[in-house]
């Protein structure tokens, strides 16, 4: 009798101990968190990161912060895979920070209509399908600070990577460790860059889908890694690009550089080095202005890539070839290939 009251008495003692306010046991139950978060209205920051680390869960889904007027800085803290986070419409949001666990996985990244946006930073995040950043309007101030966009740990952008920034407020973008994107089966996949651009670095990039850098305002575009181009790289009508270094780009089905009077009057005359080149059925230099010399060598580059013939050259509006240039143009022509100079 006597033992089974002292069991009794350190049972009661552990119970009562157990459910005092300064021991509260969370059950899995209580993780798993919400499938849906909004971050809405007026919340402060303190506000919405406590709101976040009572929400965000094992269950959770979608991310939503959007209509806000008093956060300036958001860190989300994402527990599994994230099926959509769109940040949104906030009006004094000035900095992101999206952490990741185990190298979490986002179907779609959604960032627009942030007015004051400076800094957007990704880490351990390990694939997106889709990234979407758009019409992040900045202060209107004399002097713009660059937006940043830094994504530490992705390594492919399944579906689409778009970035579309406003003339005026500069870009530096970073992707250090991503190799592909688009890459997977998707009609409407796509990599396209618009605005203006301090640095685009993506030094690992192997494999793209397509790659549109029309309306963007950077003078140099290098991606030293860059192997594959599945359908078209395309640079057209506002675009200011005079230097574009692919050096070991092997596949680009269909190349397009058309300058924009109103940028270079004279021409860009831009300097092009794909020296790896192998595979182009359709390559367009339009109005550049590009030395003869230039175009020469265009010309005899193409008499060994392939399609052997096929292909379609297309130097609109620029000088006519010389000398070898001329033979390689006939040559191309012989071997069933359209070449066309008007």
């Amino acid at each position: 009798m006597k033992t089974s009251k002292i069991l009794f008495s350190v049972m009661l003692t552990f119970l009562l101990y157990s459910c005092s306010e300064d021991n509260i046991y969370i059950t899995p139950e209580d993780t798993e968190g919400r499938v849906n978060v909004y971050i809405e209205g007026d919340i402060t920051n303190e506000e919405a990161a406590a709101q976040l680390k009572a929400e965000v869960g094992t269950l959770t889904q979608n991310i939503y912060v959007q209509n806000t007027t008093n956060l300036t800085d958001l860190i989300i803290n994402t527990v599994n895979d994230v099926s959509s986070l769109k940040i949104t419409l906030n009006y004094n949001l000035k900095n992101i920070t999206i952490n990741g666990k185990d190298e979490n996985f986002i179907r779609t990244l959604e960032i627009f209509y942030n007015y004051k946006i400076k800094n957007t930073t990704i880490n351990k995040i390990k694939k997106i399908n889709t990234f979407y950043y758009a019409s992040n309007f900045s202060d209107p101030t004399p002097q713009y600070d660059p937006i940043v966009i830094l994504s530490n740990d992705v390594q492919n952008i399944a579906e689409q990577l778009t970035v579309n920034t406003v003339y005026g407020v500069p870009m530096n973008l970073s992707f250090p460790k991503l190799k592909t994107i688009g890459m997977e089966i998707n009609q409407n996949n796509i990599f396209a860059l618009s605005g203006q651009f301090l640095s685009i670095n993506l030094p690992l990039l192997e494999e793209s889908i397509s790659l549109d850098i029309s309306y963007t305002d950077i003078e140099t575009l290098s991606l030293p890694s860059l192997k594959k181009i599945k359908y078209n790289l395309q640079s057209v009508y506002s675009s200011v690009i005079k230097n574009i270094n692919l050096p070991k780009l092997e596949y680009c089905n269909e190349f397009h550089i058309w300058d924009n009077a109103a940028n270079y009057p004279n021409g860009s005359n831009p300097n092009i080095n794909i020296p790896m080149l192998n595979y182009c059925k359709f390559f367009k230099l339009g109005l550049t202005n590009s030395d003869v010399s230039k175009i020469n060598g265009y010309l005899h580059q193409f008499l060994t890539i392939q399609p052997s013939s096929g292909k379609i050259l297309d130097f609109e509006g620029e000088n006519q070839p010389t000398g070898q240039g001329l033979i390689d143009k006939q040559t191309l022509i012989d071997q069933g290939n359209t070449v066309i100079f008007f």
